[in-house]
């Protein structure tokens, strides 16, 4: 597997002010609408709105058990220029990193856009521990039965 390691383009603080700071525990799905040519948000209904010049962003959020975010997960449709189709980029809270946090929102993408590939994605370096640490709970898997 041939992997590409990039720098971090972003913050956490960058990328948590575009949500709300609260809301309901668990996982929730937004989806946002960006302008290809320009960039800028579309707001609408849903992704039923989505034209030839426009890309879904599906925004995967977890907030913990008081509905503060914790993590972000954004999967792009492939309409981006910036960003492959099935692409992720995932942030998690840095006082809440080492807990799991990012495996399991890695493993829902995974589930929901069967598209989404390991080998097919750019990493960090926290993000190349989070892809040993996925690699390993598979090599176990499949080695448990």
């Amino acid at each position: 597997m041939k992997i590409q390691l990039i720098p971090p383009a972003f913050s956490w603080e960058s990328q948590a002010r575009q949500y709300a700071e609260s809301g309901a525990p668990g996982l929730t799905l937004e989806q946002h609408m960006v302008e290809v040519k320009t960039g800028i948000e579309v707001f609408g209904a849903a992704a039923e709105l989505a034209g030839p010049g426009v890309s879904v962003i599906n925004c995967l959020l977890f907030r913990d058990e008081d509905g503060s975010l914790v993590a972000i997960l954004n999967h792009y449709d492939g309409k981006n220029p910036l960003e492959a189709a099935d692409a992720v980029n995932l942030w998690v809270r840095p006082d809440r990193q080492r807990e799991g946090i990012g495996k399991m929102m890695t493993r829902e993408a995974m589930q929901r856009w069967p598209g989404v590939r390991l080998e097919n994605q750019r990493y960090t370096r926290m993000g190349m521990h989070l892809l040993k640490s996925l690699v390993r709970d598979n090599e176990r898997k499949n080695n448990d039965g």
